[in-house]
């Protein structure tokens, strides 16, 4: 037997029913106030104005120009939506935001979603028998403040600028992000990368949202000096045991049939198009669809010009890996690629790497060089220092932990260099 019901709807449930956006704009209303702050938001580049994003952002870095955004709109994977935000302090422009909202479902090919899925496909057969509509289970998405492409401080402003000020804007940016598109904590989750420890006003107006802060690898740093013109000079310093180790490894390559060039023209980057390149961490994160060769290609020939060198590694004649070194200001920052489903590599493959990127940083007239979290040994080799980095994380429930390795190298200890695995750690 059905019981009806029958409803009445009073003035006092509408009030009732529209209190949670009430709220919502008020919350923004009183945010405002407080802080004096305003806001754009935009999917697209193009709609932000072009003049206050270059006042924000800058014009020193290759990640902040709209050049990039272009391309990043047209070449990112599928999964990956990309948001711009701008500050404003009154008329004048703050800081400038990127966001990406990334859906992590089964074809992103995580192993902890791809069993989750498989339950969840068994359970709903099981239902169906009783129940035959079933809404599905919508995926896991996480709200990345920063750029998953590249390990970068995330928010671009004013050196001279009201750091608290600006953080207090980028916590509220991420709330209405998360009000806009209806994340729900409880499954999805938040997270603000690339951060360092002395950066204290990071802290307060993050805290108050409930994030918490992780700790990741080191970004280890190498310092160049300003007396380097070409990669020569930067050997004829090393000590005795650090020239017999390099010696070696000229002697390791020629035995394996290991190459590098530098790529510099667009009609070589096109060679490498359809080549399947993965980053270290596109396993879980990207679809297996997606070919990164792509993407770093249309970066060089688009983006990053004058600003980078492209070196790409072979074995007897075949492309196994590529490294790409970015120059910001006075730094460079370098990328590792290898080859997806690649063959057994030669061991001394990863140095090689690395003093290839020395060599192209010093050409670019580099004063330091981020060589990245992985490979502690090898950089430790260099004469490279880690430099602390932290995360901040919104996710509200303890019942479900969250995997994060496959976003960003997530460690559990306080002191020491780590090793070139990846841990994970949720807390202080």
């Amino acid at each position: 037997m059905i019981r009806r019901i029958n409803t009445i709807v009073t003035p006092d449930a509408f009030t009732s029913i529209s209190s949670p956006s009430r709220r919502t704009h008020a919350r923004r209303r009183n945010s405002s106030r407080r802080t004096g702050l305003s806001y754009a938001l935009s999917d697209r580049i193009d709609l932000l104005n072009p003049l206050h994003w270059t006042v924000a952002a800058g014009s020193a870095s290759p990640w902040s120009r709209a050049d990039y955004f272009h391309m990043l709109e047209q070449e990112a994977p599928g999964n990956v939506d990309l948001r711009y935000g701008l500050i404003y302090e009154g008329p004048q422009p703050l800081a400038a935001i990127t966001f990406q909202l990334v859906e992590l479902s089964r074809q992103t090919g995580r192993t902890d979603e791809l069993q989750a899925d498989s339950t969840r496909r068994f359970s709903r057969a099981l239902r169906q028998r009783t129940r035959p509509s079933l809404s599905p289970t919508p995926p896991r998405r996480a709200l990345i403040c920063g750029d998953l492409f590249v390990c970068r401080q995330p928010v671009h402003a004013a050196a001279d600028g009201d750091a608290v000020l600006v953080w207090q804007g980028v916590a509220e940016l991420i709330q209405r992000i998360i009000d806009q598109e209806k994340l729900t904590l409880t499954r999805d989750f938040v997270v603000v990368k690339d951060t360092a420890p002395e950066e204290l006003a990071v802290f307060g107006p993050l805290r108050e949202r409930g994030f918490q802060r992780i700790r990741v690898e080191p970004d280890f740093m190498l310092p160049l000096s300003s007396k380097w013109e070409c990669y020569t000079d930067y050997v004829d310093q090393m000590k005795p045991i650090q020239r017999k180790g390099l010696n070696k490894l000229e002697r390791d390559k020629e035995d394996a049939g290991l190459r590098s060039r530098v790529v510099r023209t667009a009609e070589d980057l096109s060679l490498l198009d359809h080549a399947d390149f993965r980053p270290p961490s596109a396993h879980g994160i990207f679809p297996n669809t997606w070919n990164f060769g792509d993407f770093v290609a249309a970066a060089q020939r688009n983006c990053f010009h004058e600003h980078a060198a492209f070196r790409v590694h072979s074995v007897n004649g075949v492309p196994v890996a590529f490294t790409q070194v970015v120059r910001e200001e006075s730094v460079a920052y370098n990328h590792f690629w290898g080859l997806s489903g690649k063959p057994a590599l030669p061991g001394c493959l990863a140095e090689a790497m690395l003093h290839g990127v020395v060599e192209d940083a010093i050409q670019l007239s580099c004063r330091s060089l981020s060589l990245g979290r992985t490979g502690a040994a090898e950089k430790l080799r260099l004469g490279a220092q880690p430099k602390l980095r932290e995360a901040w994380v919104l996710h509200r429930n303890a019942e479900e932990p969250l995997d994060l390795a496959p976003l960003f190298r997530v460690v559990n200890h306080d002191t020491g260099v780590p090793a070139n695995t990846t841990r994970v750690f949720m807390g202080e």
